[in-house]
């Protein structure tokens, strides 16, 4: 299997965006547990 040159870009774009979805997760779940918790 060939490696192209924009698979490490890719790599990056998907990384940025797992982390994104993963801080999204955090922004919602952070109040739902202070809420449980209160």
């Amino acid at each position: 299997m060939r490696i192209f040159p924009g698979s490490r870009f890719v790599k990056n774009i998907s990384g940025v965006f797992s982390l994104f979805e993963f801080q999204i997760t955090y922004l919602i779940w952070t109040p739902v547990d202070i809420l449980l918790l209160l």
